[in-house]
């Protein structure tokens, strides 16, 4: 017996064996399987089998197969996946069975073959999906007799590539896939967040992430339904969403209560109804049957030329409201969305725009001011009224005057696109006008300035200076106890009064920030500061200044003078007109040279004679001869070069004449500071 089960041990090993060459997810996969010996059948302990894989008759892997005592008798599989494509090199495999100290002999080999080329080199894997961060190895198969050159793969670099010979015609590269070139990602989807949008379905919306490349798209279910919409159910429960495709899967959560995450539809039929000149009634209609038991929270859009407003109204069940403060003569645009009031989520799709225009209205009352000027008529004017203010086009304006106190007026009509008219008033006596614009609907509430007494004293306010910044006047002042209804601050160009603009200012502000299209560098302003009384207007401030100080011209300085005064010599000049400066002038400074010492005279402004003495001017006649006049700013110099020609071996009245004769040559230049320029 001991004899028998030994030969038996000995014969025990595998038979009737096959190998095929099976594909999974387009990959190769070597497929053996195999019987036990009848003699297998007396073991009483566990078998064993090793497999070992031969490629291109070289052992590449070993492994083994347990098979317990229960299972002996039965078939036997065992697969193998290959890092070297199965195309590309014969393998070929073979079992032998281990029980305890006893080995079976080798089984015959079994063979997958691989390909051989003909004409062309082949190259394996093909279309292959992979994901990226695989180790992936290409092997190129040649044809009998030819030489492999090189192998690359396109986006990687050849240096860190390295060739293997697998065999006289194959050859292998293994390369790391880190770019979605040809490679491909399982689901990286992420954030589902469910939401309700009538209170009875469910949708949920998540973030897909990164492409995945595959031809086949993603497969997703929530919930195990095969729509990603399921039931409302009240009180909070969790929603999952699996997302599958042939390279992996993502599992998402979320944890809600849905009956309070109400993403609403857009209402239905938008429209105006009661159009008004300054309101609207608006309804519309919710296809979702159960918004009408729900507090809703809606937001009307409304738009007109390049305003837009929102406005919000809430009520159960909402599908009415009325539009109130509209713009007569106007073209509005709306659109309305809505929420859940008491446990908002987020706001609903906006309807579609409907679009009605409100009725005429009789125009706005105007702006109005004044400018008066000694020996002068005055001026009134007013702003032209702007389409949202006209309601309607303007057909003219009426002026209406009279004294203060007194009953009788008098009355002028003036017609688009005029906007002022000057009036020839008693410059004694305090005069009111009024002004109002009229169209098809009828005139617009009067708006009147009231004309003072003209005061010579108050004309001469002294102006302070003012500097521009970013093309316009920041201004302050002192609060006035009579201004009970503001401020204006009106302006024009100092030297050329042809249009006075102005600016209203609210009671209780004390500073404005002046901007006009008309500002211009180079050119001064006067700025005057009103307090809006119960009465006439009263006059508070003036100031002068640019908007930007620029570059003064050439040849300003001129008629330049000397005077013997004794042992001094007297120079002067004429000063440079106000009008033409176009910068404030802070004074003239002189220089002059004799052999040894430059010196220097500063004037203030306004001073255009200065006294230079004769024993200097001698020194300088009769070493070389530079006198230098310059007007200067805080920012530059104008400059004027006196010039004359070296003098030697004359008498000291010869040299007074010549000092004289030197004052024939002018030269202006401008010095201008990096910190300012001037264009």
């Amino acid at each position: 017996m001991q004899i028998i089960f030994l030969t038996g041990v000995i014969q025990c090993g595998p038979q009737t064996i096959t190998l095929q060459r099976r594909f999974l997810e387009q990959v190769g996969i070597a497929w053996l399987t195999w019987q036990d010996d009848p003699s297998c059948s007396t073991l009483q302990d566990q078998l064993v089998y090793e497999v070992q894989v031969l490629r291109a008759g070289n052992p590449v892997h070993h492994d083994s197969v347990v098979v317990p005592t229960e299972q002996i008798g039965s078939t036997h599989s065992w697969a193998w996946t290959s890092s070297l494509p199965l195309e590309c090199v014969s393998h070929s495999f073979r079992l032998r069975s281990l029980y305890q100290n006893h080995t079976s002999p080798w089984s015959k080999a079994e063979t997958i073959p691989g390909v051989t080329s003909r004409k062309e080199p082949k190259v394996f894997p093909k279309d292959r999906l992979v994901e990226v961060g695989t180790n992936l190895t290409f092997c190129c198969i040649l044809d009998a007799g030819e030489r492999l050159e090189r192998m690359q793969v396109q986006g990687y670099d050849d240096d860190s590539l390295k060739t293997t010979k697998i065999s006289n015609q194959t050859y292998a590269l293994t390369v790391h896939l880190n770019a979605p070139s040809g490679t491909s990602y399982p689901p990286a989807d992420q954030d589902l967040q469910c939401e309700t949008r009538d209170l009875q379905l469910v949708e949920c919306r998540w973030n897909s992430g990164r492409d995945t490349h595959l031809i086949k798209k993603t497969v997703y279910r929530l919930q195990e339904s095969c729509k990603h919409m399921a039931r409302v159910i009240v009180g909070e429960r969790n929603w999952t969403l699996t997302a599958t495709n042939k390279l992996g899967r993502s599992v998402l959560t979320d944890r809600a209560d849905l009956t309070k995450r109400v993403r609403m539809f857009a209402p239905e039929n938008v429209m105006a109804s009661s159009v008004n000149a300054r309101s609207a009634s608006l309804k519309w209609q919710w296809t979702a049957g159960k918004y009408k038991l729900l507090d809703l929270l809606c937001q009307l859009q409304l738009s007109h030329g390049e305003l837009t407003d929102r406005v919000n109204s809430s009520g159960v069940g909402l599908g009415f409201t009325v539009l109130l403060g509209l713009i007569p003569s106007q073209t509005y645009t709306v659109q309305v969305r809505c929420g859940a009031k008491e446990h908002f989520w987020t706001w609903g799709d906006w309807s579609t725009s409907h679009t009605f225009k409100t009725k005429d209205d009789i125009p706005d009352a105007l702006d109005v001011w004044m400018l008066q000027e000694q020996n002068q008529p005055v001026t009134i004017t007013w702003k032209t009224l702007l389409a949202n203010q006209s309601h309607g086009q303007i057909l003219d304006y009426e002026v209406t005057w009279g004294k203060t106190g007194e009953n009788e007026r008098r009355t002028v009509t003036i017609y688009p696109p005029e906007n002022s008219v000057a009036l020839r008033l008693d410059a004694g006596e305090e005069h009111v006008v009024a002004v109002t614009a009229r169209n098809l609907n009828g005139s617009s509430s009067p708006s009147a300035v009231i004309i003072p007494r003209f005061d010579p004293d108050k004309e001469s306010v002294k102006p302070s200076k003012i500097s521009g910044t970013d093309g316009g006047f920041h201004v302050s002042w002192s609060a006035d106890p009579e201004a009970i209804c503001g401020y204006v601050v009106a302006w024009y160009p100092t030297f050329s009064k042809c249009k006075v603009e102005w600016l209203k200012v609210p009671a209780g502000v004390t500073n404005a920030r002046i901007l006009s299209e008309t500002f211009r560098p180079g050119v001064r302003y006067s700025l005057f500061i009103h307090a809006c009384t119960s009465g006439a207007p009263k006059l508070l401030e003036r100031r002068d200044g640019y908007v930007r100080e620029t570059k003064l011209q050439d040849k300003q300085i001129k008629g330049l003078k000397w005077k013997q005064m004794g042992s001094d010599v007297q120079v002067s000049w004429r000063a440079i007109s106000p009008r033409n400066q176009t910068a404030f002038i802070q004074g003239y400074i002189m220089y002059y040279n004799d052999s040894i010492h430059q010196k220097t005279l500063r004037t203030a402004d306004g001073l255009i004679t200065v006294i230079v003495s004769l024993v200097g001017v001698f020194s300088l006649i009769s070493f070389a001869s530079l006198v230098t006049v310059l007007c200067y700013r805080h920012w530059g110099w104008g400059v004027v070069v006196i010039a004359c020609s070296p003098i030697h071996g004359t008498t000291a009245k010869k040299k007074l004449w010549l000092f004289q004769s030197c004052i024939v040559k002018l030269h202006q230049q401008m010095i201008i500071s990096a910190r300012n320029t001037g264009p």
